[in-house]
């Protein structure tokens, strides 16, 4: 697996937050479920499921307007994404 990680936003604050903003893309963009499950499994090792969820929503958030802005033909999955997202990340 390889990937490119955009440090332009780099700065204090916890790591967790940046694999959450990696997790979203995952599902937003589709990569698929071993993708999300090793990204996942990072995070939660690093701050557990609690903070990861927290920082999951918060990403989930971020991107629903620049979506809205940018690709608003994508909003409807996007949405979709975020949902399935968040029902994983809360066993639902």
């Amino acid at each position: 697996m390889s990937g490119v990680v955009d440090v332009a936003g780099m700065g204090r604050g916890t790591r967790v937050f940046d694999y959450a903003c990696l997790l979203r893309e995952a599902y937003v963009e589709g990569y698929g479920d071993d993708v999300a499950r090793r990204i996942r499994a990072a995070a939660e090792y690093a701050a557990g499921p609690g903070v990861l969820a927290v920082c999951a929503a918060a990403a989930a958030l971020f991107i629903v307007p620049f979506k809205q802005a940018h690709r608003p033909d994508a909003l409807d999955r996007t949405i979709a994404r975020l949902h399935r997202m968040a029902d994983d990340l809360t066993g639902r």
